[in-house]
């Protein structure tokens, strides 16, 4: 259940959702595909 929500979250592509407090979810250490992956999103929609 816990890693449902958490990827739902992950791939939503909404503005409000991708923000910094995601990505201290998805830490580095933890998982840094996700974290690059969620960076790379957050920067794509916030430049565009």
């Amino acid at each position: 259940m816990f890693n449902q929500n958490k990827n739902n979250k992950i791939m939503s592509f909404d503005r409000h959702t991708l923000t910094p407090n995601l990505m201290f979810k998805a830490s580095p250490t933890s998982n840094p595909i996700i974290y690059f992956y969620n960076f790379a999103l957050f920067f794509l929609v916030n430049t565009k």
